[in-house]
């Protein structure tokens, strides 16, 4: 699976992430205003995780096939 945002801008990504970050805070406001429990602010790690999974180059991370010396 090739990831919709390769070869996009630094400042692009940081955009994802807030907005990630935001709507998982969004979520969990109302979750835990709805529930009272403190587990609903466990939506913000599951958005950033979410928007890392359609983000992600894992491409970008390995090396060129060579071993380190």
């Amino acid at each position: 699976m090739r990831p919709f945002a390769v070869g996009t801008s630094l400042r692009a990504r940081l955009v994802l992430l807030g907005a990630c970050v935001g709507a998982g805070s969004a979520v969990g406001g109302v979750v835990a205003a709805w529930t009272g429990s403190v587990w609903g602010w466990l939506a913000v790690p599951l958005a950033i995780a979410l928007g890392w999974l359609f983000v992600a180059d894992p491409t970008r991370c390995a090396g060129d096939g060579t071993p380190p010396r």
